[in-house]
């Protein structure tokens, strides 16, 4: 009975030896997948940081490049120049004859 013993107590130990490296290689595995995972959580923020500002410059470029590309319809024209006077030839006045008052009477 004692050999009995001594034999599971063996077995046991060995059997927690493999467990105890199982456990080591199970924390390095998982310390190595929490890592990648950090880092790209990290890396997915500062990309989105990036793109919040990159769109943000290029909206306002845009919104620049149509506000000095459209023109402004609400400007007043320019006060236009008077055209030169055209030269009509007029006929030459006449008075004109009195009327003969002799008839009536």
């Amino acid at each position: 009975m004692k050999w009995h013993h001594l034999i599971l107590i063996l077995i046991f130990l060995t059997g927690c030896a493999n467990d105890q490296a199982e456990k080591e290689a199970f924390i390095q595995a998982e310390v190595e997948r929490r890592l990648s995972d950090y880092e790209e959580s990290k890396m997915e923020a500062c990309r989105d940081k990036i793109m919040e500002k990159v769109i943000e410059a290029a909206d306002s470029i845009l919104l620049r490049r149509a506000y000095f590309d459209i023109p402004d319809t609400l400007d007043v024209p320019g006060k236009r120049s008077r055209p030169l006077q055209p030269k009509i030839p007029f006929p030459e006045f006449k008075r004109p004859a009195p009327p003969d008052t002799s008839e009536t009477q």
